[in-house]
Order: structure tokens, then C-alpha cells, then sequence
């Protein structure tokens, strides 16, 4: 099968490479890098620029199936140009591709977009399944729904599509744990507010292997841990890998409003999202519980 990944060179998207390519795919991606500062062995790199509506439409020849990960980092300072950076590059680069495809009447199997439990109101009390129709009214619920919609649209050019909400994704390499890991060395993890905040969250292995399922099962669904765990709880795990306690205790919201201005919403947003549904569909989590993923990762 020929695989076409966008946002390859992320967290995510390398880690979908790797795992893909050991399956067998042949692989090719679109980068916003230049190719002449890229070089992955045996992929083929085709280069686009989503915010200037420019695409290298050669990346979509023979294209079997698109895995859509493109999106720019969120945990960053919100500034007006960062916001729209945030909202751009997921929004307008999904449009592209699905536009390009409609324009050049191209057929594919299946388009498998990311997106995120961020859909999801805050909530201490609600378990959210993929069935809800109750969104955010936030600026990352705003991002992700119009996230979704451009990515609905690949119906018109694709026989199956599937949309994956990813939870707080944990890896060695970068991710939620790793700036969280560094403070807990020092003994300075610490919760924002009360710390009952609930974390959905997902091991970057047990995330490549549900884009698999995916692949073979399509669907939506909530990419999280079938254990989610409170801020405080994850804070106190990754603090035992250290022998540290946590020095300091909590970060009141007015501080984490000075410290990261508009972004720290997403510090105190609490969502509890359900994998019932990939449960029964048959996934097996390869990491179910938070001590099992840590001991892994740390």
C-alpha cells in the first residue's frame, strides 16, 4: 500500500514512519522543510506550504491511503499570529489536501485525520464517547471541530474516513512528559490548581498501534488510555521515578495566567475520555495503566 503522511517530521508523525514502514507501507510525506535539509531513508518528500496554499500535487500520485497528522504545537504562548498558526495549520492544511484531491479527482482508500479530545467540553463529572455532540466552546474546541469538518469533506474523494481524538500523548522523546519529567527531577512538579483535573492520556506505542486498527477498522475514535488518571495523580508517578517529593504543591490559576497568558486554560481543562469503544472493537492497549507507561518511559 502507498501511505502519504502529513506532519511526518513530529512526535507523532515519526513515530508513524517507523511503525508503518515496518508493516510494509511505502511510504512518501509532505513536509513543510525543504528537502534539501530532509533526508529520511526510504521515503519519498514532497514539499508543501499549507498557510500559502502551495502543494507539491506529485506527493499524491498512486496514493492508496493519507494519514493526517499536520497541526503546530499548542502548548505555546497564544498570541493572535500563534493562534492563527494553531487554527491554520491544521484547518487550511486539511482543506488543501482534500481540496487538491477533489480538484484532481483522485480516489483513495482511506483518509485517516488526527484530531483531539480538546472536542470535548471541561468537565470533572462526564465520561465523553465519541458519540457525544456536545463541543467546546473554547478556542481549542473551535480549532479541533473546524479540524474535523475539513477532514468529513475527504468523504467526496476517499471510501472510508476516520478521525482519531488524541488524548496527552506520553513518549521519551518529547510530547506532555518530557517538560513534566524535567521539573519532577528537580522536585518541582506541580499541579495547576487543585490538581482533580482529569488526564486522558495515550502511550506514543499504543498511538501508532491505533492508527493501524484504524486503518483496518475505520471509525472515530477517542485515542486515550482506558485509565485516566487526575493532574495531581500523573504528577506524584513521575515524581516517584525520582525519589523526589513534590516541593511545591500547586500553581494557582492567576499565576498560570501570568506565566502563559491565554494557554494555561488547557492546564486546568479537565476531559475524561472513553476508549469503550476501541475496547470492543477488539484493540488491545499495550499500556493500559499509567505505572505501566512510565516504568516504560522513564
Amino acid at each position: 500500500m502507498n501511505l502519504l503522511i502529513t506532519g511526518a517530521t513530529g512526535l507523532i508523525g515519526r513515530a508513524t514512519i517507523k511503525y508503518f514502514n515496518n508493516k510494509g507501507f511505502n511510504i512518501s510525506i509532505l513536509t513543510t522543510t525543504k528537502m534539501e535539509k530532509l533526508k529520511i531513508h526510504g521515503v519519498k518528500i514532497f514539499y508543501w506550504n499549507p498557510i500559502e496554499n502551495m502543494i507539491d500535487e506529485n506527493a499524491l500520485n498512486d496514493i492508496d491511503v493519507i494519514i493526517n497528522l499536520c497541526g503546530a504545537k499548542i502548548n505555546q504562548r497564544w498570541t493572535k499570529k500563534t493562534k492563527n498558526l494553531i487554527m491554520d495549520s491544521r484547518v487550511k492544511s486539511t482543506k488543501l489536501i482534500v481540496d487538491t484531491l477533489m480538484r484532481k479527482n483522485i480516489q483513495i482508500s482511506h483518509f485517516i485525520s488526527a484530531s483531539a479530545i480538546g472536542i470535548y467540553p471541561h468537565s470533572f463529572d462526564k465520561i465523553f464517547k465519541e458519540n457525544c455532540n456536545e463541543f467546546s466552546n473554547t478556542f481549542t474546541g473551535k480549532v479541533v471541530l473546524g479540524w474535523e469538518n475539513e477532514a468529513k469533506k475527504a468523504k467526496n474523494v476517499a471510501i472510508n474516513v476516520s478521525l482519531i481524538r488524541i488524548g496527552i500523548v506520553l513518549a521519551k522523546k518529547g510530547g506532555a512528559l518530557k517538560p513534566i519529567k524535567a521539573s519532577c527531577f528537580y522536585g518541582l512538579g506541580a499541579w495547576f490548581g487543585n490538581g482533580n483535573q482529569i488526564q486522558s492520556w495515550i502511550h506514543i506505542d499504543d498511538l501508532v498501534e491505533i492508527l493501524f486498527f484504524a486503518y483496518r477498522y475505520p471509525g472515530i475514535y477517542n485515542a486515550v488510555s482506558p485509565k485516566s488518571i487526575t493532574q495531581k495523580e500523573l504528577i506524584k508517578e513521575i515524581s516517584k521515578r525520582f525519589v523526589m517529593p513534590s516541593l511545591v504543591p500547586c500553581i494557582p490559576r492567576i499565576l498560570s495566567k501570568l506565566l502563559f497568558g491565554e494557554m494555561s486554560e488547557i492546564l486546568h481543562d479537565s476531559v475524561n475520555a472513553s476508549s469503550e469503544k476501541l475496547v470492543k472493537k477488539g484493540f488491545k492497549f499495550k499500556f493500559n495503566n499509567i505505572e505501566k507507561a512510565l516504568d516504560d518511559l522513564i
